[in-house]
């Protein structure tokens, strides 16, 4: 590990902030969405249906009210699903870890980029029967978009960093990195 502390590296405490924050909708809100209703109603606690339902009510977030009832789309599910078993435990691992690696963050951005896309210019579907609370439909496809966008730029920072700025010195002078960017700088280590 480096010998600065983490208070020192800036990018390296936004991606540990990210982590632990990406924990709550990974924890929480993902696997409602991926369990068929059935299992959500016996095997989700209580505060986790209502810290949902809080967001849900808040946002109006078409892809969270599928766990609380909307058409359950088959590739939302399927994504949500993947977060629960894939992200999430290595959104732990990273926190306790501090090992964010371009797996991870390329694919969070290749998922979160459809689901953009989805809440940007998806169906008006979405809107039947919601309470705006006096916003117009671009303002809360707005709202979505900025919610959504710190799960694809942090990322996108993390990619960046470990692809083009990793140096393999910097944890305990190891040699072996899996990284394209620290790949090319190993040959100029010796």
């Amino acid at each position: 590990m480096s010998d600065t502390s983490l208070m020192e590296r800036p990018l390296d405490l936004l991606f540990t902030i990210f982590f632990a924050g990406y924990l709550v909708p990974s924890a929480f809100f993902a696997p409602q969405v991926a369990l068929p209703p059935e299992l959500r109603t016996s095997l989700v606690p209580e505060f986790a249906k209502k810290l949902l339902e809080q967001a849900v009510g808040f946002s109006n977030d078409p892809l969270l009210k599928i766990a609380v009832g909307a058409p359950r789309e088959p590739w939302a599910v399927s994504i949500f699903a993947a977060e629960s078993l894939f992200q999430a435990p290595f959104a732990l691992y990273a926190v306790i870890a501090l090992c964010m690696t371009i797996i991870f963050s390329t694919h969070v951005i290749t998922t979160l980029i459809p689901i953009m896309a989805e809440l940007a210019w998806g169906r008006k579907t979405f809107f039947e029967g919601a309470d705006l609370h006096g916003q117009t439909e671009e303002s809360v496809r707005m709202m979505w978009l900025s919610m959504y966008a710190p799960f694809v730029i942090v990322p996108a920072l993390m990619l960046f960093k470990f692809a083009y700025l990793w140096n393999p010195r910097d944890f305990g002078g190891s040699k072996i990195a899996f990284v394209p960017g620290a790949l090319g700088k190993m040959a100029k280590l010796d």
